[in-house]
């Protein structure tokens, strides 16, 4: 019996192996610019011309590797109409310029990083102040 995941209503993309909740990011690149018409022998080209990239990150990318950057991700969606959860993208919050410092709504005051989510390093000072217990005569532990 075939395993269905979630994915599984926009194509039939293999596990990440990164991150099995996810599909191959390479799959539904293929897939994707497959869809939109364009032309395997273009493929390199046209994501040459979107991310200005040498051909040689373009080759990587299309064997599934650069995927860690959620920019790259945020171009790939929106270029060739990509449902952004497919590319690990919070379709909540997409696109990004339309809900820049999402994370105030919530009360937070988090600067934003080059990728236009909270700087990750003022999320991790927040959480290790909010990481403090009391001992047994009321004093604050950390």
């Amino acid at each position: 019996m075939r395993k269905s995941f979630w994915w599984s209503t926009y194509g039939s993309f293999h596990p990440w192996k990164p991150c099995p909740t996810r599909p191959d990011p390479g799959e539904v690149l293929l897939f994707y610019l497959e869809r939109r018409g364009i032309e395997p022998a273009e493929y390199v080209s046209y994501l040459m011309d979107l991310f200005h990239l040498q051909k040689s990150m373009i080759y990587n990318i299309l064997r599934g590797e650069g995927f860690d950057m959620i920019t790259r991700s945020r171009q790939l969606v929106q270029a060739l109409k990509i449902p952004p959860p497919l590319l690990g993208i919070d379709a909540m919050y997409y696109p990004i310029e339309r809900h820049a410092y999402w994370w105030r709504n919530c009360g937070f005051s988090f600067n934003a990083d080059a990728q236009g989510y909270p700087l990750m390093s003022e999320v991790v000072a927040y959480l290790r102040n909010q990481r403090t217990k009391n001992d047994d005569e009321g004093r604050i532990r950390v």
